[in-house]
């Protein structure tokens, strides 16, 4: 049965409009294949991409940053055939999103210059990428709507799962996860404070274990 919500279905469904037009003006030809291990980041928030990954296979995540508070929502994906792209990646200013792998991803560059002249000399492509725009930003308003309602523990536990997601676990059935707790309290948008007494409670409930500048996820 397919639970899909209908706002991502059409996000989806956009994306895919816009990636199949795209793909066939000549000036936007995808550049050579990349392969991209799971959990590494492809585009860092700070930087001001001149190329847009498109999806050849697997999954990527846009992980949004929240202004000055340091939070984030929850990821937006890009699936096989989409361009992993937002409002951000066509500002003059740097990202304020990170894009992540999901899994073994494997990624086709297409400058941006080149984006910009094809949606320049075919106008019709201006349509499909308004539209794109418009429906990934209403997702990512109600992702953070929703991810700033959440609790702390709730908060810590996601960033946690998100970090571990799709990784074997050690021979000890753990996983571990290099961060630092200023990592995870600037990644889940929680004080300091309020951070170590979730995390404090959650190893006392046997969940997890700290370590200097690592977090052992003992069980999901």
């Amino acid at each position: 049965m397919n639970r899909e919500n209908p706002s991502a279905r059409e996000s989806r469904r956009l994306n895919r409009l816009f990636a199949v037009a795209l793909a066939r003006v000549a000036e936007v030809a995808a550049g050579p294949a990349q392969a991209v291990a799971a959990g590494q980041t492809v585009l860092h928030a700070g930087a001001t991409p001149v190329a847009l990954p498109r999806v050849a296979s697997g999954r990527l995540h846009a992980v949004v940053h929240l202004g000055d508070e340091g939070q984030r929502v929850v990821p937006v994906s890009f699936d096989a055939g989409e361009i992993a792209m937002c409002s951000h990646l066509f500002s003059q200013e740097p990202l304020t999103a990170d894009i992540v792998a999901a899994c073994d991803t494997v990624v086709h560059w297409l400058p941006r210059s080149a984006v910009e002249l094809a949606v320049a000399t075919h106008p019709e492509l201006a349509l499909p990428l308004v539209q794109f725009l418009a429906q990934r930003l209403r997702e990512v308003q109600a992702r953070e709507r929703v991810w700033l309602q959440r609790g702390v523990r709730a908060r810590l536990w996601a960033v946690l799962l998100r970090e571990i997601d799709g990784q074997e676990p050690a021979a000890d059935g753990m996983w571990t996860v290099p961060m630092t707790h200023e990592d995870l309290a600037e990644r889940s948008g929680v004080s300091r404070p309020k951070m170590s007494e979730a995390l404090k409670q959650l190893e006392r409930e046997g969940v997890l274990r700290l370590g200097r500048r690592a977090i052992t996820v003992i069980r999901r």
